[in-house]
C-alpha cells in the first residue's frame, strides 16, 4: 500500500473514532425500517501475483518493482489501455493509485476505466497535464469530457482515483475527495481498466466494489420513545418523601 498526496488518519484512530461516534448513536436513537448494507468487493489486486487476465491495447505493459509489484505502462507513443472483469458489471465503484511518470504532448492522462464496451468504448477519470482531472467519455467520436476540477498533477506522485458508476450518475474522487459528477447514459455495464493516453504510468492497489445497497428513506420514521410509569409505593409503605413535599433526587456522592 502506497501513502498518497493526501495524509490519511492512521488506521487505529479511526477505527476508535468510529466506534465511539457509532456506540453515541446507538445509545441515543433507534431508527426503524432504515436497511443499510456493505459494498462486496468483486475485483482486487496488488499485482504481487502478476497481471494474467488483463486484456492490453497499446503501449507497454508489464509488472515491475517500485517499492512494490506494480502495472507499469512505460511508453508514451500510444493511447494504451489495459481491461480486466465483467461486462455484465453495472453500478460499482472502481480505485487505483495512479502514478504518471511521463506526458508526451499536451492534453494527455493517466486513469481508471468504468464500464468499458472494448478497449475504445467506455467512461474514464484521469490525472491530465493540463492542470486538471477529468471525467469523461471514450467512443467513436474519441475523448469527450463531461466533467473537470482544476488539480495540480505532478510527475512521479501517487494519486488515487475511483470512479463510481451508478445508473447514469457519475462520480469522480481525487484522493478521497468529491471532484466530478455527471450524468451519462451511453454505457449501462461493462468491464474496468487502466488507461495512459500518449502518457507512461504506473497503477497499483486496484479495488473494484459493487454498490453499497439500498439507500435509507429519504424521511425516516419517527424513534418512538416509550416512558414506563414510575413504580408505585406498596400500600402502607412510606414512599419516601414527606407528605405535601416533592421529592428531589439524591445528590451525588461526593468524589
Amino acid at each position: 500500500m502506497r501513502q498518497e498526496t493526501t495524509p490519511m488518519l492512521h488506521k487505529g484512530r479511526r477505527a476508535l473514532l468510529a466506534a465511539a461516534l457509532a456506540g453515541a448513536v446507538a445509545t441515543a436513537l433507534v431508527f426503524v425500517g432504515v436497511q443499510s448494507a456493505q459494498a462486496a468487493t468483486l475485483f482486487s489486486t496488488d499485482f504481487t501475483g502478476g497481471a494474467s487476465g488483463w486484456t492490453r491495447s497499446g503501449g507497454s505493459w508489464s509488472v515491475v518493482t517500485d517499492g512494490s509489484a506494480v502495472y507499469r505502462q512505460s511508453g508514451t507513443g500510444s493511447d494504451a489501455r489495459a481491461l480486466a472483469g465483467s461486462s455484465s458489471w453495472t453500478d460499482y465503484s472502481v480505485q487505483a493509485l495512479v502514478k504518471p511518470t511521463a506526458f508526451n504532448g499536451s492534453a494527455r492522462h493517466a486513469g481508471v476505466i468504468a464500464r468499458a464496451q472494448s478497449t475504445s468504448a467506455y467512461y474514464y477519470l484521469a490525472l491530465t497535464n493540463a492542470g486538471d482531472v477529468r471525467l469523461g467519455r471514450r467512443g467513436s467520436g474519441g475523448h469527450t469530457t463531461l466533467a473537470s476540477a482544476a488539480a495540480t498533477v505532478s510527475l512521479n506522485t501517487w494519486y488515487r482515483l475511483r470512479l463510481e458508476a451508478s445508473g447514469s450518475t457519475l462520480r469522480g474522487f481525487l484522493n478521497g475527495q468529491l471532484v466530478a459528477t455527471a450524468t451519462d447514459s451511453a454505457y449501462a455495464s461493462g468491464s474496468i481498466g487502466l488507461a495512459s493516453y500518449y502518457a507512461s504510468a504506473s497503477f497499483d492497489d486496484v479495488l473494484v466494489t459493487d454498490s453499497a445497497g439500498p439507500s435509507p428513506t429519504t424521511q425516516s420514521p419517527t424513534p418512538v420513545v416509550t416512558t414506563p410509569p414510575a413504580p408505585q409505593p406498596v400500600p402502607g409503605q412510606a414512599d419516601g418523601h414527606a407528605t405535601g413535599t416533592t421529592g428531589a433526587p439524591a445528590a451525588p456522592p461526593s468524589p
